[in-house]
């Protein structure tokens, strides 16, 4: 397999894996995520940091916090 092929398996599989590799999100990027949940934290005490990543379909003060730290 050649090297633009492994290149265009990995962005497919990111793509569709939902999930964000560690190449694909750089270490600056992944603290100013952390900072804005800090921030949305800070605001909203009542919410663990757990409940803002993956927010119950029930609170919907954890599905607004995580749009915030979103955006």
């Amino acid at each position: 397999m050649t090297a633009s092929q492994t290149q265009r398996r990995e962005r497919k599989h990111r793509r569709y894996s939902g999930k964000v590799s560690v190449t694909y999100c750089g270490a600056d990027a992944m603290r100013q995520m952390l900072r804005a949940y800090r921030a949305v934290l800070s605001e909203f005490r009542w919410l663990s940091l757990d409940h803002v990543k993956n927010p119950p379909r029930t609170m919907l003060d954890a599905k607004l916090a995580r749009q915030v730290a979103i955006h």
